[in-house]
């Protein structure tokens, strides 16, 4: 598992020619599949932001993100028309988690992905009655976390809430 956090700002370089392609600006979430979508690519300083979808991203590696190639950037107005729901990262940092039955948890402070399919494992979350990660619960059926504009949903077997926590 990796943090998206940690991906921020890093360095994204063409696997086909070492070229640098830009830096991670944002990373753009589904809403409904809980998996990344696409990586926002800033350019330079009057450039606009591009995005690179997930699928072309070889390897979230520690220094710098590896891509195929260059040439699968596409602009965020041709990205728009192709997944309008993605959220970005930044906008969801601070959104609260709440479980199933209603009990708020805390507040997104970082989302943690899958190396390889992008796919959401866990939220760490902060500022509420569980500090740490609300993982995915093996077996909860379904998607375990719904992210919506206002809140993400996860299920109560993500969000085990200590004994004298609870009120």
């Amino acid at each position: 598992m990796r943090r998206v956090s940690d991906i921020m700002g890093k360095t994204i370089v063409a696997a086909e020619n070492g070229e640098r392609v830009g830096k991670v600006a944002d990373v753009l979430i589904d809403s409904e599949s809980c998996e990344v979508l696409g990586l926002v690519v800033a350019g330079g300083i009057l450039a606009a932001e591009q995005v690179l979808p997930f699928d072309e991203v070889q390897t979230l590696g520690t220094d710098a993100v590896i891509v195929r190639s260059a040439d699968g950037v596409i602009g965020r107005k041709a990205w728009r028309s192709q997944s309008p729901d993605a959220a970005r990262f930044s906008a969801m940092t601070d959104r609260p988690v709440i479980t199933m039955k209603g009990q708020r948890v805390g507040a997104i402070r970082d989302v943690w992905l899958s190396d390889t399919t992008g796919e959401i494992e866990a939220f760490e979350v902060g500022g509420g009655r569980v500090a740490g990660l609300v993982q995915r619960a093996d077996g909860a059926g379904g998607h375990p976390f719904t992210i919506g504009t206002d809140a993400v949903i996860v299920s109560d077997e993500s969000a085990v809430i200590p004994q004298d926590r609870r009120h």
